[in-house]
């Protein structure tokens, strides 16, 4: 071997081993194993894990805190790796929520009620957390109706979960008042730039193939538009019978506008309806 390639070679290893760590560093349960470093906490400790990579975490700060009071895990089907000690692990369904994630999250909700003052409540969350912790202030059935029709219309995860907080009862902070008066240490590992955009990108392009789905399956011309949120089309024209009358109405890009105006119709939303 030629000292160029010899250069060459060892340039390729050093790079390998830097990728490597570099990825080990942003793994989730690595996050959970710094954030943990030398943190002591007064009282129980109840462990509430949601998301893909909850069980990850959640056996890291099981490592971490052996002492725990108690714990649930909510993740996606296929993600939970065995079984952990004092901690009940539950398997639903991921980007749409099902029945079991409703039931993972019923049986955290259980587990921190009538806690303390000094009571923690260790929550790691993860990507797919808003779907697989759940529950809902309307049916099941609904919900998931609300949620197909945003992913067919092209939504993004902040204007899904701009809906998907305004009916729950535990997303936009419900669940720390829940666990009131105890405390709420929350652990939301962040991903790089790049990755995220990486996801993004692959959010766009199945929104993109279930919205060419449901076109085939609904033809324009068999919807009425009698809902007040407004759904996004490719042409991005609100479809909103109730915004459309309104002057100066300009067509909706995200939902929050309508979110919010359909809390002052009546703290309902519905969408299509044939």
């Amino acid at each position: 071997m030629s000292t160029a390639d010899a250069s060459r070679a060892a340039l390729r290893a050093d790079g390998e081993t830097i990728l490597r760590k570099a990825i080990r560093a942003v793994l989730p349960d690595e996050a959970v194993r710094r954030a943990l470093a030398g943190v002591q906490f007064p009282g129980r400790v109840f462990l509430v894990a949601a998301g893909k990579a909850a069980w990850q975490m959640a056996s890291v700060a099981h490592e971490a805190l052996p002492a725990l009071a108690g714990g649930v895990v909510v993740t996606k089907y296929g993600h939970a790796k065995g079984p952990i000690d004092g901690v009940a692990c539950y398997e639903g369904a991921h980007p749409v929520p099902d029945e079991n994630g409703l039931r993972g999250t019923e049986a955290a909700l259980a587990l921190t009620e009538g806690l303390r003052a000094d009571d923690t409540v260790l929550f790691l969350l993860s990507g797919g957390g808003s779907a697989l912790f759940e529950q809902p202030l309307l049916p099941l059935g609904e919900l998931q109706d609300i949620t197909d029709q945003l992913l067919a219309a092209g939504a993004g995860i902040v204007e899904i979960n701009t809906v998907r907080k305004r009916l729950s009862r535990v997303k936009g902070g419900r669940f720390a008042a829940h666990c009131a008066p105890a405390q709420v240490f929350s652990i939301v590992p962040r991903s790089p730039r790049k990755f995220a955009k990486t996801q993004r990108s692959r959010f766009r392009s199945a929104a993109s193939a279930s919205r060419r789905k449901s076109r085939a399956s609904y033809p324009s011309s068999r919807l009425t538009p009698q809902a007040i949120f407004p759904a996004r089309r490719s042409s991005q024209t609100a479809v909103c019978t109730d915004f459309t009358k309104q002057p100066g109405f300009k067509p909706f890009s995200v939902a929050e506008s309508a979110a919010q105006t359909a809390l002052s119709k009546g703290d309902r939303i519905f969408i299509w309806k044939e």
